[in-house]
């Protein structure tokens, strides 16, 4: 099934003539999605065109899967999430558990690992929104209300200092556990976990290993730019001397950044 399916792609993304015209979802028919083609457009309006398209492809192979097996996105939430823990099993190969506090742990296979993540955030996404323009009346399938294993507020001694807000870093933070996500499909494995790597001769055997293999100025000069400015690799590469020169050609440049959809 899962063969025959990819070969049949059933919802895709017309270009509009022009840079004013909307974008439309249409079936393999030519006949107009209309909650994704309204949910597309307002991905575009939020999001760089990179991020649209990847939601938008994770967004039409689930669509087109449902389609295949006369299906309905608009089920309630049981059904929805039966239907798409069918999907996640038969089509992308992920196993699933159910945690002891009321999620579903995915398991899933390292060279998928990034679809099935953008297919959960796109799905969350599409819901929150359907939800939020009354297209879709029931509770939103693929979340679930905050747990906590114990009171969330934490306790502090009765005096009359004011008790700081949580951002201050002043206040004792509540136990990590009391902080469960509110996703019902968490992945159990390929999360990333952030880490700081506070050591401050870090760079400096960066630029030793890179000096060890004969890394040209140009590796030099964008490792160097990473350090040193905290951008992203994708906006420090995508950078040209054009960028330096329109800004003094000094400390400054033009550039891209996650929000600005393409625009410098």
């Amino acid at each position: 099934m899962a063969a025959d399916y990819r070969l049949r792609p059933r919802f895709f993304l017309r270009r509009p003539p022009t840079e004013r015209g909307a974008a439309l979802v249409v079936d393999e028919q030519g006949r107009a999605h209309r909650e994704l083609s309204w949910f597309v457009r307002e991905l575009g309006e939020q999001y760089a065109s990179t991020t649209t398209r990847t939601y938008a492809a994770a967004l039409f192979h689930y669509f087109s899967w449902l389609a295949a097996r006369r299906l309905s996105w608009n089920a309630g939430p049981d059904t929805a999430r039966a239907q798409f823990e069918r999907f996640l099993c038969d089509e992308l190969g992920c196993q699933l558990r159910l945690h002891r506090h009321g999620f579903v742990l995915l398991t899933m296979m390292r060279e998928n690992s990034s679809q099935v993540g953008h297919t959960l955030v796109a799905l969350r996404h599409f819901y929150a929104f359907s939800i939020r323009r009354h297209l879709y009346p029931a509770p939103h399938p693929f979340e679930r209300i905050q747990a906590a294993i114990t009171s969330s507020a934490p306790e502090f001694p009765a005096t009359d200092v004011p008790v700081m807000p949580a951002a201050s870093g002043i206040e004792p933070a509540p136990p990590l556990r009391n902080r469960l996500t509110n996703t019902y499909y968490v992945r159990s494995n390929g999360l990333w976990v952030p880490r700081v790597i506070d050591d401050p001769d870090f760079p400096r055997q960066i630029f030793a290993a890179g000096a060890a293999v004969g890394w040209p100025l140009r590796d030099r000069l964008i490792t160097r730019l990473l350090f040193e400015t905290g951008a992203r690799v994708s906006e420090i590469c995508a950078l040209t001397l054009a960028d330096w020169l329109n800004r003094g050609g000094r400390t400054e440049a033009s550039a891209f950044s996650k929000g600005s959809a393409g625009q410098r």
